[in-house]
C-alpha cells in the first residue's frame, strides 16, 4: 500500500510497491520503479553520460550505488533555499507542481560518488550555512526526504549501509530516508 506523503521517486517514476521485511520494522522505505510517469514536482532522467564513474566502472548487471537526492516540498517557493544550496550542491529541479506545492530536488556536487553517506554529508553540511530566509523555507518543508538510488544487477546481497552518525544526522534535520531500487531492464540496460 502506497502512502500519499511519501514521494514516487525523484526521477519521474510511478510508486507501485512497497515492501516491507516480514519483522515489521521499517528503517527505510524500499521504491520499485516499474513504469515512468511523469510528475510535474519531479526532474526529468538524467542521460546516463551524466552519470559519472560509477556507470563507467561497474560491470553490466552489477548492483551499484548511483546517487543520493535531497526531495523537498513546500507550500511555498523555495527560490532563497535553493539559492542557497546551488552554492555548494547541484539543484536539479525547483517548480511548482499542479497540486500548488513547490518541490525541488537537490544533489550533492561530488562526482565519485562512492557511497550514500559521503553524498547525504556533503548535502546537509549547508544547512547550518542557511540565511535567515532559506532557513524559514527550510522550516516550512512538509517533505524532506533523502532519497539514495541503486541500480539493481544480478548481484547477490549488496550491503551499502548508513553509519550511525549519518542516520543522526539527517534524523536531526527532520528527513526521512528512503531508497529508490532500479530494476535492469530485458535488454540489460539500466532503467535509471
Amino acid at each position: 500500500m502506497c502512502r500519499s506523503d511519501v514521494p514516487a521517486c525523484a526521477n519521474c517514476c510511478a510508486l507501485t510497491r512497497v515492501r516491507r521485511p516480514a519483522c515489521g520494522i521499517v528503517p527505510l522505505t524500499f521504491f520499485y520503479r516499474t513504469e515512468q510517469v511523469r510528475r510535474p514536482h519531479q526532474r526529468p532522467h538524467r542521460p546516463m553520460a551524466l552519470l559519472g564513474a560509477y556507470t563507467s566502472d561497474a560491470m553490466p548487471g552489477e548492483t551499484r550505488y548511483l546517487n543520493t537526492d535531497l526531495v523537498l516540498a513546500s507550500k511555498s517557493p523555495l527560490t532563497e533555499l535553493c539559492a542557497e544550496f546551488g552554492r555548494k550542491c547541484c539543484v536539479l529541479y525547483h517548480d511548482q507542481g499542479d497540486d500548488g506545492n513547490w518541490y525541488a530536488t537537490i544533489e550533492s556536487n561530488a562526482t565519485d560518488n562512492v557511497s550514500a553517506a559521503d553524498d547525504i554529508q556533503k548535502m546537509l553540511s549547508v544547512i547550518p550555512t542557511l540565511s535567515d530566509t532559506a532557513t524559514e523555507q527550510w522550516n516550512g518543508c512538509h517533505q524532506r526526504d533523502i532519497n539514495i538510488g541503486f541500480d539493481c544487477g544480478e548481484t547477490w546481497a549488496y550491503p551499502h549501509s548508513l553509519p550511525p552518525d549519518v542516520v543522526r544526522a539527517v534524523a536531526d534535520v527532520r528527513c526521512s530516508l528512503s531508497v529508490t531500487l532500479y530494476p535492469i531492464r530485458e535488454d540489460g540496460q539500466s532503467t535509471s
